[in-house]
């Protein structure tokens, strides 16, 4: 009975394989290139296929800093925070004391399973602490900090 229940089992599946590759019908040729956008080098990609056209689109993004600036613990920092943010993304934070730094580097640290060992946590503190003390004392960025 085993025997006959999987052969059963294995033939409906490969059938249904077939009548899902059938329904999805022969596949269509990608469009052609087109010519390359004007001084970028760049040619745009589009690919059509069952009634839906995508088309590729290019953005540019700024340039960023490699590593966090130099300072006391920036070594903390960039060898923990560098896997997973930018310089430029952490440094651009609203101005946070040195509690508000405590709490999102633990967040990190244990929502996100950011693999940051706890003796670093204070050297990273106070970089990032630091930093944001020089950041201009300005009302929308102190209300946007969460």
């Amino acid at each position: 009975m085993r025997d006959i229940t999987t052969r059963l089992i294995g033939g409906g599946a490969a059938l249904a394989a077939m009548l899902a590759l059938a329904a999805m019908g022969t596949p269509r040729r990608v469009a052609a290139a087109a010519p390359l956008q004007a001084g970028t080098g760049i040619a745009p990609a589009r690919a059509t296929g069952g009634g839906v056209t995508l088309r590729s689109a290019a953005i540019e993004l700024g340039a960023d800093e490699p590593t966090f600036p130099d300072g006391p613990h920036a070594d903390a920092v960039n060898d923990n925070c560098l896997a997973c943010h930018s310089a430029s993304m952490a440094l651009t934070q609203p101005r946070l004391s040195a509690g508000q730094w405590q709490a999102i580097v633990e967040k990190m640290r244990d929502a996100y399973k950011a693999p940051i060992p706890a003796a670093a946590i204070p050297d990273i503190v106070a970089y990032l602490t630091a930093v944001s003390a020089r950041l201009p004392a300005d009302e929308k960025r102190e209300t946007t900090a969460k």
